[in-house]
């Protein structure tokens, strides 16, 4: 039996000092460093699976603000969770929270984004196969403006996509 873990939504908690630099937050960062703040600040602890399952699916916002030391520390937090050929992940729009953010957290998660068959090119759709299961990893993860939170299917990942899936 192959036993499949999906979790979604991680919003690793933040270790910042009560207040990130202002420059840090002159973006869409001050909506969800605020949001964080009142709402999210104690709910995720860091409890990783462990041995229970043969995958582990993350999909989406590993993070809140898309801070560099976030990213890092997905990083930290995905090691621990388990070897790369164990867990795939898929970035979420925190994740893409501004410009530039998704292209640094690619960097720093790319085992974790890799098929079995590593492209050079923009790693979306991905796919790996786990026995008799297939894992296709696609990603709409894109910067908007402060109180949007939209994404994008591009037909170039479309067609990808369709090519896997047959």
């Amino acid at each position: 039996m192959f036993r499949l873990v999906h979790i979604s939504d991680i919003h690793l908690p933040l270790h910042l000092p009560a207040l990130p630099p202002l420059q840090v937050l002159m973006s869409k960062r001050i909506t969800g460093y605020l949001n964080w703040k009142m709402n999210r600040r104690g709910v995720m602890k860091n409890n990783a699976l462990t041995d229970l399952v043969d995958h582990i699916a993350v999909t989406g916002d590993l993070v809140n603000l898309a801070l560099d030391a976030e990213i890092d520390r997905a990083r930290q937090w995905l090691e621990q969770l388990g070897p790369a050929e164990n867990v795939s992940v898929v970035p979420g729009n925190h994740d893409a929270y501004i410009r530039g953010a998704l292209d640094r957290a690619i960097e720093r998660w790319r085992p974790y984004l890799t098929g079995d068959t590593p492209r050079d090119d923009f790693p979306f759709p991905y796919l790996r196969q786990r026995g008799a299961v297939a894992l296709i990893g696609v990603n709409t993860g894109i910067a908007t403006a402060p109180f949007m939170a939209t994404g994008l299917f591009d037909e170039a990942q479309e067609k990808a996509t369709e090519t896997l899936l047959q």
